[in-house]
């Protein structure tokens, strides 16, 4: 985090706008989805954001894995209809920056998939969550007596 973004998070004013950008990913779309939680698009490393209006509902300090909660305004109809056409939940990368700075990416939190998706006239919600964290391979390579025998053999 740069030092502008911890100064404006600690002070009790601040003139600073801080903004989340999502990144919608699935392979059945031709092209991602970017949205911001403003009014006006913003241009972030060369990628523009859409403004669209959502709220993020930060977790709770429990034992649970941590999810975010999502609220989108179903303003516009198109976006339910991508959601709905997916026959698996997309990716997301949220992304917080500040509006003064939009090119310095803040905070990055990425693998996080939509699950539990409801709708109505007024709103979609879900969550973010992070898809099965102690399942993922984190090496590149499996652990076996040929490619690492000094682990087997004394």
């Amino acid at each position: 985090m740069t030092n502008e973004f911890i100064k404006a998070s600690n002070e009790v004013e601040t003139g600073e706008i801080f903004l989340a950008l999502l990144e919608i990913t699935h392979p059945s779309l031709a092209t991602n989805i970017y949205l911001v939680n403003n009014n006006t698009s913003i241009t972030s490393n060369s990628v523009v954001f859409e403004p669209y209006p959502f709220a993020l509902s930060l977790p709770n300090d429990d034992e649970a894995l941590p999810q975010v909660q999502l609220r989108i305004d179903n303003v516009d109809r198109s976006l339910m209809e991508v959601i709905r056409a997916f026959s698996n939940p997309p990716e997301i990368v949220l992304k917080i920056v500040l509006a003064s700075n939009p090119n310095e990416i803040e905070i990055e939190v990425s693998h996080l998939k939509l699950r539990n998706v409801t709708y109505n006239a007024q709103t979609i919600t879900g969550a973010l969550v992070v898809d099965n964290p102690i399942g993922r391979n984190f090496t590149a390579d499996e652990m076996d007596t040929i490619q690492y025998s000094g682990l087997f053999y004394a």
